[in-house]
């Protein structure tokens, strides 16, 4: 079974290393997800790349196939299963980040590494943490709000995560200068199992950044995820 391929891709590959993705709201991790793979030292690991254009972070699940968030991880969870492999890293910029680690810590991942995250989706929290995003993404939030409670128990991750589950490493990493960015990520430094690292940059697509200076490949190697090795020639740069 396979989701519209707007929604899910799916790239097998003779290696130990799964890597499941969780693009932003614009579909990309922040660069294109090919070159970002590229530059992580991915090129050879099995993929799935997960999009969710609700922009509702796999929580309002995939309808009409997958009517809620536990229909939708179910599935994921079924697909991963199918594929030979010795490590799972979760990986996710932006919005994606928040659904990289939830899936992370459900599936017992061996890592999660984001970049550039929202790490609470709660209104309440939203508010007392008088975060922008109140009034930038005013309707998004109320479709959050508007999710059944099955869901919403998976919004604030500081709480989801309270409780580690024995396996997961989280790296977390975001632009030192970037004022949001920097503060929803050290929100989670309490966090049992959290890593953060604050980058000298002021961008939100922290991604892309790390990759046209050729660091980005270094986050995976610290959080000891097994890439591979890369060479860097001109059209993989976007």
């Amino acid at each position: 079974m396979a989701l519209d391929y707007q929604y899910y891709q799916k790239s097998v590959k003779n290696s130990d290393l799964l890597v499941l993705a969780f693009t932003g709201w614009a579909g990309k991790l922040h660069l294109q997800a090919g070159k970002f793979f590229y530059h992580s030292g991915f090129r050879n690991a099995s993929k799935i790349v997960i999009y969710d254009k609700s922009r509702l972070k796999t929580l309002g699940g995939f309808p009409p196939r997958f009517v809620d968030f536990d229909a939708c991880f179910q599935f994921v969870k079924e697909e991963i299963s199918e594929i030979p492999h010795k490590y799972l890293v979760c990986v996710g910029t932006s919005g994606g980040g928040h659904s990289a680690m939830l899936y992370a810590h459900l599936l017992n991942a061996d890592s999660a590494v984001v970049f550039s995250t929202y790490p609470y989706l709660k209104k309440e929290t939203i508010s007392a943490m008088h975060d922008p995003a109140a009034k930038m993404m005013a309707d998004q939030i109320e479709l959050f709000d508007q999710l059944p409670m099955q869901a919403k128990k998976y919004f604030d991750l500081d709480k989801v995560l309270a409780t580690w589950n024995g396996t997961t490493r989280y790296s977390m990493h975001a632009s030192a200068n970037h004022k949001w960015d920097a503060k929803r990520t050290l929100y989670m430094q309490r966090v049992p199992g959290v890593e953060i690292k604050l980058h000298p940059y002021d961008a939100h697509g922290l991604g892309g950044v790390l990759a046209r200076s050729g660091k980005l490949r270094e986050c995976f190697v610290q959080a000891g995820v097994p890439v591979g090795n890369y060479d860097i020639h001109p059209d993989a740069m976007e």
